[in-house]
């Protein structure tokens, strides 16, 4: 039987939140300009700028020209990825779309990505929510130990039609029905913890909307200079494990089950820490990763004592 989120596609709206980084922004929307379109649905870009100024308009302007489909720009003033995020359905809800195809501000898209997308849902009764990877692209040419590290994933072991019990905002496609019919949003109290994407789709999830993997569906992340340093991997980690332990913790209901989990932790900790100086063994590589294991390790025990989340773009940028 069809699940009854599962609706017929005749309306995509591409949709991205943006803050601040215009020649990134401006690589993605070259590779929405080239985007081949699917027959019979139609198509248009939804951009919201978190930025109150408006940064991000001149760069959407400069791309009207060669982007083929209708281009639909809005500010959101009040910043933070929450913010951003519900703006964002809620301007898709009020364009009248069908379905959503969500993608960060950094991402490169494969020609057909929107088409596989939409063939995949069309095929699959099951699929209502679909979600693929997003591997490493980079700016400029990394150092090895950069782009072997655990956070640049260039490849996945996920299969094409696994269920999964949450997604990610940089690549995913929905029906608008997700929202309209199960009454979510973007969590308010992860506003600049990041996570609320993987918090939004986890909630779709338990309330019926199946979240299937297609590795045909895959996109890039493009990671500039900012994030090809060991700085930047060591604060990401730590962030990743922090907000990880964070939520791990609101899910705990019984006093001992968080007691348990910290513990665990913090044992977690030491032994990595212990591992850490060996590790260089194995090379400079080896040494980069574990010492961003020590990292999130570290984060974990902190996001499960401390009450308090963190603002991502303050811990990992500084602004």
């Amino acid at each position: 039987m069809k699940n009854s989120l599962k609706t017929d596609i005749s309306f995509v709206v591409l949709s991205i939140c943006t803050f601040k980084r215009p020649k990134i922004f401006s690589q993605c929307l070259e590779t929405v300009a080239k985007l081949n379109l699917p027959q019979n649905v139609k198509v248009e870009l939804l951009i919201i700028d978190n930025d109150s100024a408006g940064s991000a308009k001149e760069t959407v302007e400069n791309f009207k020209e060669q982007i083929k489909i209708p281009v639909n720009y809005f500010v959101e003033e009040k910043r933070g990825l929450s913010n951003a995020r519900n703006r964002l359905i809620t301007e898709a809800v009020n364009l009248g779309a069908s379905h959503i195809a969500m993608f960060d501000d950094d991402i490169l898209l494969p020609e057909n990505w929107l088409v596989n997308y939409v063939n995949y849902y069309n095929e699959n009764d099951n699929a209502v929510i679909i979600t693929a990877a997003s591997y490493a692209a980079f700016t400029e040419k990394p150092p090895k130990y950069i782009e072997k590290n655990d956070l640049f994933k260039c490849s996945t072991t996920k299969k094409t039609g696994s269920v999964r019990k949450d997604a990610a905002s940089g690549n995913v496609f929905f029906p608008v029905s997700v929202i309209t019919d199960l009454g979510l949003s973007f969590k308010s109290d992860y506003v600049f913890m990041g996570g609320e994407d993987g918090k939004f789709f986890e909630e779709a999830s338990s309330k019926g909307a199946a979240i299937v993997w297609c590795n045909d569906c895959f996109n890039r992340e493009l990671n500039g200079t900012d994030k090809i340093n060991i700085g930047w991997i060591v604060k990401r980690s730590h962030y990743n494990g922090y907000s990880a332990a964070q939520n791990a913790i609101k899910r705990k209901q019984k006093f001992s089950d968080r007691i348990i989990y910290t513990v665990r932790q913090i044992l977690s900790f030491i032994v990595n820490c212990l591992i850490l100086p060996f590790s260089i063994i194995l090379g400079f590589t080896a040494f980069v990763n574990m010492l961003g294991f020590v990292a999130k390790s570290l984060g974990r025990v902190q996001g499960a004592v401390k009450k308090v989340p963190l603002n991502y773009y303050e811990t990992t940028y500084g602004d």
